[in-house]
């Protein structure tokens, strides 16, 4: 992911639906290590827990719109430098949008492992 970006520039992660950023703050603190004048910054917030995107999306409930994330500047101050939002999965983009609202500005990037678990079958011939 650092790869596609270049500093300097802010890296803000996008908190999840309890609000909680240690996830994504995790993966912006990685991000930042190989990118040159790339700095974290907890610039946005939700201001009450939404359900999970993941959980509406495995349950075929379709996504929350981006007025629904409650999502809202923090106060912190930024310069003008490029933007963007850290998020560990994305379903619809909806939690992008809704961060880029309450910004006012900034980019997405997204970071998620897609491969599955597989376990081995072993077959035992008689």
């Amino acid at each position: 992911m650092a790869g596609l970006i270049c500093g300097p520039c802010w890296l803000v992660p996008i908190p999840d639906s309890a609000g909680n950023t240690d996830a994504n703050t995790k993966l912006a603190s990685h991000i930042a290590r190989y990118v040159p004048g790339a700095q974290v910054v907890k610039a946005i917030c939700r201001t009450r827990p939404i359900q999970s995107q993941c959980t509406r999306h495995k349950l075929a409930l379709g996504p929350i719109l981006p007025e629904q994330h409650h999502m809202a500047r923090t106060g912190k101050l930024l310069t003008l430098r490029q933007t963007y939002f850290i998020d560990n999965v994305t379903t619809s983009g909806n939690t992008l949008e809704a961060a880029r609202a309450a910004l006012g500005f900034g980019a997405g990037l997204v970071f998620a492992d897609a491969a599955t678990r597989r376990t081995q079958i072993q077959s035992t011939l008689l």
